[in-house]
C-alpha cells in the first residue's frame, strides 16, 4: 500500500471536516506523521464553525508555538472564536500578533476584527481596524455599520452610512436594514423615509422580505404605520 503524502492526509482532513466528523478528523490530524498550514486551519476553523471556541483557540496556540506560518484563515478562525467567548482581552492579543505581520491591513483579517470588536462591545477598536484595511469593499462598510447600529451607537451608524454613500459604495439590502434599524433608535422617521426612497430606486431590492419587515416595524414603532 502507498505512503499517504501531506495532501492524502489533508484530504481525508477536509472531508471528515465537512462532514462535522470533526473528533475523528483531530484524530487523523494526531496520527499525521507532521501536518502544514492546511492541516492546522482546517481543524481550527471547523472547530470555531462548530462553536467549539476552546478547542479552536487551542489548536490556534499550538500552531503558533510549534512556528507554523499564520495567515489570514489562522487569524480569522481565531478571531471567530475569540468573539464567540466574547473573550474581548484575547482578541485584543490576537489583534496585537496581527499587527507585526503583513496581514494587518488585509481586508479579510480587518472584516474579522471588526466583526470581534462588534460582538465584544468595543466600537471605537472595530473603527481602527475599519481604518487600518488598505481597501474597504461594500462587506467591511456593512460590518462597520453594524458594529455602531448594535452598540447603542445609531447616530455614528448613520454618519459611516453617509461616508460610505461618499465613497461610491452601492448599499445592498444588509446596509438598508441596518439603517432602518438606526433610524428606529433614534426615532428618526425623517431620516427613515429618505433611507425608504433610497430603497424604492433600488428595484432589485423592492421585494426583499428582511427589508420590508424591518421598515414596517420601523413605521410602526414610529407611530407611523399609514405611512
Amino acid at each position: 500500500m502507498p505512503q499517504r503524502n501531506i495532501f492524502s492526509w489533508n484530504s481525508i482532513i477536509s472531508v471528515l471536516t465537512k462532514l462535522s466528523y470533526v473528533d475523528d478528523a483531530a484524530k487523523i490530524f494526531y496520527s499525521m506523521p507532521e501536518g502544514d498550514q492546511c492541516s492546522w486551519n482546517s481543524i481550527i476553523s471547523r472547530f470555531a464553525q462548530q462553536d467549539r471556541f476552546d478547542e479552536a483557540l487551542h489548536y490556534f496556540v499550538r500552531m503558533h508555538r510549534e512556528n507554523f506560518v499564520l495567515n489570514e484563515y489562522s487569524f480569522c478562525s481565531v478571531l471567530s472564536a475569540c468573539y464567540g467567548l466574547k473573550d474581548i482581552k484575547l482578541g485584543a492579543q490576537v489583534h496585537a500578533l496581527i499587527s507585526k505581520t503583513r496581514f494587518f491591513s488585509n481586508v479579510y483579517t480587518g472584516l474579522a476584527l471588526v466583526d470581534m470588536y462588534e460582538k465584544c462591545g468595543n466600537v471605537s477598536c472595530g473603527q481602527k481596524a475599519f481604518d487600518y484595511m488598505s481597501e474597504r469593499n461594500r462587506v467591511s462598510w456593512n460590518s462597520l455599520i453594524t458594529c455602531y447600529e448594535q452598540n447603542d451607537s445609531a447616530s455614528a451608524a448613520l454618519q459611516v452610512f453617509l461616508s460610505m454613500m461618499d465613497c461610491g459604495i452601492e448599499p445592498d439590502e444588509i446596509t438598508f436594514s441596518s439603517m432602518v434599524s438606526a433610524c428606529v433608535s433614534l426615532s428618526a422617521i425623517k431620516e427613515g423615509k429618505q433611507i425608504h426612497a433610497r430603497v424604492v430606486k433600488y428595484n432589485k431590492l423592492r421585494d426583499d422580505l428582511v427589508l420590508g419587515n424591518a421598515l414596517v416595524d420601523m413605521y410602526a414603532k414610529c407611530n407611523k404605520i399609514k405611512s
